[in-house]
């Protein structure tokens, strides 16, 4: 809430987006997308993750998100849940959210 009211709802999810690719820049994605029901997130091929922590990501998802190669970058798809503009965009935060918190972690610390 603002001096002028409540923010309206297509300027909060303005907002949202702008995270959101502040949230994928983090994960080094060159690109995002959704069509078709599905979201695409394809990481820079020098981008630094945890490989050792992909299959871990990929069981959270129970089959729903698979990973593909666009020449060597690593593309993540995730079949969506039926949804209209507001659970898709919710739907791409978790997703984005979950591969940072997962694929981020230091390998030297997982374990492995």
């Amino acid at each position: 809430l603002d001096r002028f009211g409540e923010i309206p709802a297509p300027a909060m999810n303005l907002l949202r987006i702008v995270r959101l690719k502040v949230a994928c820049a983090g994960l080094d994605a060159q690109l995002v997308s959704l069509k078709n029901g599905v979201l695409q997130v394809c990481l820079s091929p020098r981008a630094n993750i945890n490989a050792d922590a992909v299959p871990d990501l990929l069981r959270q998802y129970g089959g729903k998100l698979k990973l593909k190669f666009s020449g060597k970058a690593p593309l993540f798809e995730l079949i969506l849940k039926k949804a209209t503009g507001e659970g898709n965009l919710k739907q791409a935060e978790e997703l984005i959210q979950t591969m940072r918190a997962t694929l981020l972690q230091s390998s030297s610390g997982s374990g492995k």
